[in-house]
């Protein structure tokens, strides 16, 4: 069925009320949800209708002139969407449906400035909240009861993009960063600017990273000072790295990459690592120097002496700083060179 699914969008009369009818169909049959289900589901749908915000959107998939599935994302706030109406029909799973629904969706609520995204689904729905998780949602609210006739749990998700700002303090500066989780790994970008021998700099940096918090791809762009770059990083099997497609034997072996103007990568190591307090973990990194845009091989160590503070060592010892860390890896306080200004955490997640 896969191929002949088409995806549209729309909030016709006719859409939503398939939207209405396949909600009240499929959780009859599955689950024996009762009439007040559809009710749940048409008043908000009744309202979305009426609306024509740019910002708001509906998905409709369809095979051979039927709905077999549906999305929608809804403006719930300042910087905030609801993730509503996501269902398949039971003979459109197995196709890949869902996650092709659930990543259009995500995608529009990025290019639309959403910074985080919510959603309300139950406890029953365990093959949807294991798609959720694996695209970065938490579980964040749990309401137990029976509101359409069978037991269950309503449960909020959310998905949320950590953000922080830093100030440099060794020199005029500032970098802007924000980790957030993709399927089957992590997204670290953000952008330093800061003043240099060579001029005011403004450097782009955008790594994807494994689950496990190994480097995949990076890409750097910008100028510093008066020069443009535009560095492609990328690492394969056996711990090898290629810089713009160029072998660099010399940092073979290397399970990071340190960008040496922004405190943003010691994110990885801290995450990768996993220590707990009294821990020592050592950590060979393949580091971007500049201004010579070279990646040298640099062996560090992180000792956990708390939950929040590591002890980093690089150089073979001759550096040596205390880090504040929070808990999602990034450095709040880098002694002499970085301190965070302002910073966004997500919400704990119930199942931590």
């Amino acid at each position: 069925m896969t191929a002949g699914i088409q995806l549209r969008t729309g909030r016709a009369p006719s859409d939503l009320a398939a939207v209405l009818a396949l909600h009240r169909d499929v959780y009859a049959a599955e689950w024996r949800f009762d009439e007040r289900f559809a009710m749940h589901v048409e008043a908000p749908l009744s309202a979305f209708g009426a609306t024509a915000s740019p910002r708001d959107r509906l998905w409709l998939a369809e095979h051979e002139g039927r709905l077999v599935g549906c999305i929608a994302i809804v403006a719930a706030g300042s910087g905030l969407a609801q993730l509503r109406w996501f269902l398949v029909a039971p003979e459109a799973r197995g196709s890949g449906l869902g996650r092709r629904l659930l990543e259009e969706a995500l995608r529009f609520a990025r290019a639309e400035g959403y910074g985080r995204v919510t959603l309300w689904t139950v406890d029953l729905l365990r093959a949807a909240a294991r798609l959720y998780r694996s695209y970065g949602f938490r579980r964040v609210e749990a309401r137990p009861g029976a509101p359409w006739g069978v037991p269950l749990v309503e449960e909020r998700y959310e998905m949320s993009q950590s953000t922080i700002l830093w100030r440099r303090l060794d020199l005029p500066g500032h970098d802007v960063a924000r980790l957030g989780e993709l399927a089957g790994g992590w997204q670290l970008e953000g952008c330093a600017a800061f003043a240099s021998e060579a001029g005011p700099c403004a450097l782009a940096y955008d790594l994807r990273l494994t689950a496990r918090w190994r480097t995949r791809t990076a890409r750097v762009r910008g100028w510093l000072g008066a020069r443009s770059i535009d560095l492609r990083i990328g690492a394969g099997p056996g711990g090898t790295w290629k810089l713009d497609g160029v072998p660099q034997p010399s940092v073979t072996g290397a399970a990071d990459l340190d960008l040496s103007f922004t405190p943003a990568t010691n994110l990885i190591p801290i995450r990768r690592l996993e220590l707990e307090v009294g821990e020592t973990g050592a950590a060979r990194a393949a580091w971007l120097r500049l201004p010579e845009l070279t990646l040298e091989p640099i062996e560090q160590t992180y000792e956990r002496l708390t939950t929040g503070t590591y002890r980093y060592v690089s150089a073979g010892g001759l550096f040596d700083r205390r880090l504040t860390v929070r808990p999602d890896g990034f450095v709040v306080d880098y002694p002499g060179q970085w301190r965070a200004e302002a910073t966004v955490v997500p919400p704990a997640d119930l199942e931590a």
